[in-house]
């Protein structure tokens, strides 16, 4: 189970892989820059996010979402 994954590569020429298995319905997204995690990211210039990511809600939205299909 993964929860809040994510990576940040500091320079460039440089590539992740990632290799796990999903579940789609249960996946949910949370956003990068969240102020409620806190997260202080060493970015230098603007992060490259993948649609999903970038479209993501807050940490609190997936919180209720989940607790609105579990109810």
């Amino acid at each position: 189970m993964g929860l809040a994954l994510k990576a940040v590569s500091a320079g460039t020429g440089r590539s992740l892989q990632d290799r796990c298995l999903l579940c789609p319905a249960l996946e949910r997204s949370i956003r990068w820059d969240d102020p409620s995690i806190g997260v202080n990211w060493p970015l230098v210039g603007q992060p490259i996010l993948s649609p999903k990511d970038a479209a993501a809600g807050s940490l609190r939205q997936a919180i209720d979402e989940l607790a609105s299909a579990n109810a």
